[in-house]
C-alpha cells in the first residue's frame, strides 16, 4: 500500500483494537489527526518549507509491516559507552532487548503505550502540545497512528547518571517499511538527563522513519539530546524534535547526519520563561546521493534568554545539504542574546547546499546575529600542512576533522564522541 493508504489501514487497525484507549484523550488526539489528514497533502517542492527536499518518491512507495524477531542488538551499541538501552523494533518497544527501567531512582520510563494507564494525567497534559498537526502531513500522520515510543519522566531534583540510548531497529529485508515512533520526554524541576537517538535499518529495501520527539524542560532542568543518523543508503528519516523550556533550563541538542537517503530534521525550541538557554548544534558529513535538510526554530518568547546555534556541513559526491534556520525574538523578549551560523565545505563539483538563515526581531534591546558560508578547503592551510611533509589526503582529512570537531566536541559523552569522530575520520581519509 502507498503511504496514504498504509496510514489509513494502520489507523483502522488501531481503532478496531483500542485495548483500553477508548474514550481517552490519547485516542481522541489520534482521531482528530486522522480527520485532518484527509484534508492534507504531503509536502511537495512547491511548499516553501520543502522547496529543496522532494519526498514524493517516499509518498508514492508501497509499504508493509514485517513481523521481525531480533536476537541481539549488541552490534548496534556504542563501543565502551555505559548506558540504559531502550530498544524499539519496527516502532514497537522490545522489553527483552532493552535494559530494565524499573529500578532507576527518580526515573519513570518505558513504552508510551504501556505507561499510559499509570501516567495518564501527565501524558494527556503534554502529548501533542509541542507539535502542530495543521501544517505538516508527516506530523499529522505520526499523530494519527502513534502507538508506541519512549515515555520518560525524570523526577524533580534527580540526576540520571547514565544516558538513555534509544535504539530503533527497522527491518526492510522483506519490503519497504514505514515506522512512526512517538517519544515524550519530561524533565522535572532541577533535573538532569541525557537521551541518545539512533536508527539502524536492516535489509536493502527502502525504509522511512517518521519520528516525533516532544520534550518539556521544567525550571532549572538540564537536558542533553544527541541524534546519530548513520543509516543505510536506502533509509530515510523525517525527524521532528520540539522542546518547551521553562525558567533557568538548559537545552543542548546535537544532530549528526552521516549517511542515509533523505534526512529531514525539524528541530525547534520555545523559550517560555526567563533566564533560559538553548544550544543547537548540527553536523552533516555526506557523500553519494545522501540528502540532508536541517530546519531549525529558536523562539524567544520572553526576556533575558540566550540561544546559540551552529550547523556545519562537509559535502562530497552528489550529496545535497539544506539549512533553514529561524530565530524569532518576540516583542516582550528584551535583553535577548541569539546567535546563528551555518558553515559549509563542498568537496566536489557535484555536491550542493542551499542555506537560508533567518532572523525576525520585534524587540529593540537585543544582541542577535546570523550568517552562512559556503566554500572549499582553505588552500593556504592545506599548503602549510603539505609543506611539512603531510600527504594531500591526510592533510585534507586533518583540516576537515578539525572543522567537524567544532560540533562533535559539544558531545559530553566521550564514548559517543569517539564513535562519531571515528566514523567521520574513516569517511574523510578513504
Amino acid at each position: 500500500m502507498k503511504l496514504q493508504d498504509y496510514i489509513v489501514a494502520d489507523y483502522s487497525t488501531k481503532a478496531e483494537h483500542l485495548n483500553g484507549f477508548a474514550g481517552s484523550r490519547f485516542h481522541a488526539l489520534r482521531q482528530q489527526a486522522f480527520e485532518q489528514l484527509s484534508t492534507q497533502s504531503f509536502p511537495t517542492v512547491k511548499n516553501e518549507e520543502w522547496k529543496y527536499t522532494n519526498v514524493q518518491a517516499l509518498v508514492a512507495q508501497t509499504y508493509t509491516t514485517p513481523d521481525t524477531t531480533i536476537a541481539s542488538v549488541n552490534e548496534y551499541c556504542i563501543p565502551d559507552m555505559e548506558c540504559i538501552k531502550v530498544v524499539f523494533v519496527n516502532g514497537e518497544f522490545s522489553a527483552t532487548l532493552s535494559d530494565s527501567l524499573a529500578d532507576i531512582h527518580g526515573l519513570t520510563a518505558g513504552s508510551l503505550h504501556n505507561e499510559y494507564a499509570s501516567n495518564k494525567d501527565v501524558i494527556d497534559e503534554k502529548l501533542g502540545t509541542a507539535v502542530n498537526t495543521e501544517t505538516n502531513a508527516f506530523t499529522t500522520a505520526n499523530t494519527a497512528v502513534m502507538n508506541d515510543g519512549l515515555f520518560v519522566n525524570v523526577a524533580k531534583n534527580t540526576i540520571i547518571e547514565k544516558p538513555l540510548y534509544v535504539l530503533s531497529i527497522v527491518d526492510a529485508t522483506a519490503g519497504n517499511t514505514l515506522v512512526q515512533p512517538r517519544h515524550l520526554l519530561l524533565f522535572g524541576e532541577n533535573s538532569q538527563a541525557t537521551v541518545i537517538f539512533r536508527t539502524v535499518t536492516l535489509g536493502a529495501n527502502s525504509s522511512v522513519t517518521n519520528q516525533i520527539v516532544e520534550c518539556f524542560a521544567e525550571r532549572a532542568a538540564i537536558v542533553n539530546c544527541y541524534v546519530v543518523q548513520d543509516d543505510s543508503e536506502n533509509a530515510s528519516i523525517i525527524n521532528t524534535h520540539n522542546t518547551h523550556q521553562n525558567a533557568n533550563s538548559v537545552l543542548n541538542i546535537v544532530t549528526v547526519s552521516l549517511s542515509g537517503a533523505i534526512i529531514r530534521n525539524t528541530v525547534g525550541t520555545k523559550l517560555n520563561e526567563q533566564n533560559t538557554e538553548a544550544h543547537m548544534y548540527g553536523l552533516y558529513v555526506t557523500d553519494g546521493k545522501t540528502h540532508v535538510d536541517n530546519h531549525t526554530v529558536m523562539d524567544h518568547a520572553v526576556a533575558n534568554c540566550h540561544s546559540n546555534e551552529l550547523y556545519k556541513g562537509i559535502l562530497d559526491g552528489n550529496s545535497q545539504g539544506v539549512f533553514n534556520g529561524k530565530i524569532f525574538v518576540r516583542e516582550d523578549a528584551q535583553k535577548t542574546l541569539a546567535y546563528q551560523s551555518n558553515r559549509n565545505i563542498l568537496l566536489s563539483n557535484t555536491a550542493t547546499v542551499n542555506t537560508k538563515p533567518q532572523l525576525e526581531i520585534w524587540a529593540d534591546d537585543v544582541k542577535c546575529s546570523h550568517g552562512c558560508t559556503v566554500g572549499q578547503l582553505d588552500e593556504e592551510a592545506l599548503f602549510y600542512l603539505r609543506a611539512r611533509g603531510i600527504g594531500e589526503r591526510n592533510a585534507k582529512a586533518l583540516l576537515l576533522t578539525a572543522f567537524a570537531e567544532d560540533i562533535t566536541e559539544k558531545i559530553s559523552i566521550e564514548a559517543l564522541r569517539n564513535f562519531i569522530n571515528s566514523k567521520i575520520e574513516q569517511r574523510l581519509i578513504q
